[in-house]
């Protein structure tokens, strides 16, 4: 199991030594979500939401099967 994960922002990316399990703990709810086991996304810098994928900034970022119900339930509290 990889213990780095990679901030994406606008101007570059960030490697940090942490799990996203660990880094889900520590950012705040009401502006972050896990969207897939292999993403954490600013709730605020989505896009668009087409099927079950997510638009930020160009990406496309799938919504994993077991993260959409909480999600979606998110999303409708926005």
């Amino acid at each position: 199991m990889s213990t780095d994960s990679v901030f994406v922002t606008p101007k570059q990316n960030h490697i940090v030594y942490i799990t996203l399990k660990a880094l889900e703990e520590r950012l705040p709810f009401a502006h972050f979500a896990r969207m897939h086991r292999s993403f954490i996304v600013n709730t605020k810098r989505i896009e668009a939401v087409e099927d079950n994928q997510l638009l930020l900034g160009g990406h496309e970022i799938p919504v994993g099967k077991s993260f959409q119900e909480d999600f979606f339930r998110k999303l409708r509290s926005l």
